[in-house]
């Protein structure tokens, strides 16, 4: 599968992280999509694709919610597969639509199921007017045209304790809970509910999240990383908890899960030792 990244538009990147169009134009067996601490929009502009999540295979819909992730997803498209996500910053999706962002972990979700009928008949109407357009970047510029209308209801933004503390959590390194609550001046209770209801996930589950976002940053920036470089630089204690880790997320060692990652095959060992 073939991954493009596109960035948002000035007015959008206080909310938008990036745009990612995921195509094959064979159909492949299936692959997995690690959870990488965002909500988004996911929209198919292709052919069928189903996804397989905590044993459960589905279609994706035409326009769909992808909730904060805790486990890997599979994906299984067929020929002349377009799907376009959009991935949100850390509690924009929260921001932007007000939804509670809890209920919508671990799912892909229909938008006609969630969303209010103005949404739902605005979205109808930019699916129709996307069948006609030929390239990717007038797809993204009538999104975007849509994704700002709801921007400019909202007001002035400005980061609250909850994106400070996710900016925390995402840092490497042994990030505690109790430190972050003392920072924040708020019970470890009402921490954990407020940031469950804006991000999507707990505190301690997106940290976990992040360690394995961070891993993947140390291999696109050194050329053959050893198992040590992806525990420390990924923020784990020690070997046994990114092993622990790993396996929680994607249900495979460290061996075999880097072994179905093509775009990482080759660059992760630099000895031959296995990890499971």
């Amino acid at each position: 599968m073939r991954y493009q990244n596109f960035p948002p538009s000035a007015g959008l990147q206080d909310y938008i992280e990036e745009y990612t169009l995921l195509s094959s134009a064979d159909p492949i067996k299936s692959e997995g999509l690690p959870p990488g601490g965002r909500s988004g929009l996911i929209i198919n502009l292709g052919t069928e694709c189903r996804f397989t999540f905590s044993g459960t295979t589905c279609g994706l819909p035409p326009v769909a919610i992808g909730g904060q992730m805790t486990h890997q997803m599979q994906l299984t498209p067929q020929a002349g597969c377009q799907l376009l996500m959009i991935t949100f910053r850390t509690t924009a999706f929260y921001r932007l639509f007000g939804l509670p962002m809890a209920e919508l972990a671990d799912q892909v979700l229909d938008i006609e199921a969630v969303f209010p009928l103005t949404f739902r008949q605005q979205w109808r109407a930019i699916m129709d007017q996307l069948r006609t357009l030929e390239t990717i970047q007038e797809c993204i510029q009538l999104i975007e045209k849509g994704l700002l209308a709801y921007v400019h209801r909202m007001p002035y933004f400005s980061a609250n304790w909850v994106d400070q503390a996710a900016t925390w959590l995402a840092q490497p390194g042994s990030r505690r809970i109790g430190n972050l609550s003392q920072e924040a001046r708020i019970s470890t209770r009402s921490l954990t509910r407020e940031f469950s209801r804006q991000v999507g996930i707990t505190p301690k589950s997106f940290a976990q999240v992040m360690r394995f976002r961070n891993m993947f940053r140390v291999v696109m920036s050194q050329p053959k990383p050893c198992w040590q470089d992806l525990v420390y630089y990924g923020g784990w204690y020690d070997q046994a908890h990114f092993c622990n880790d790993l396996l929680q997320i994607t249900g495979l060692t460290p061996t075999d899960f880097f072994a179905q990652q093509h775009a990482t095959t080759g660059l992760l060992i630099s000895n031959p030792d296995q990890l499971s």
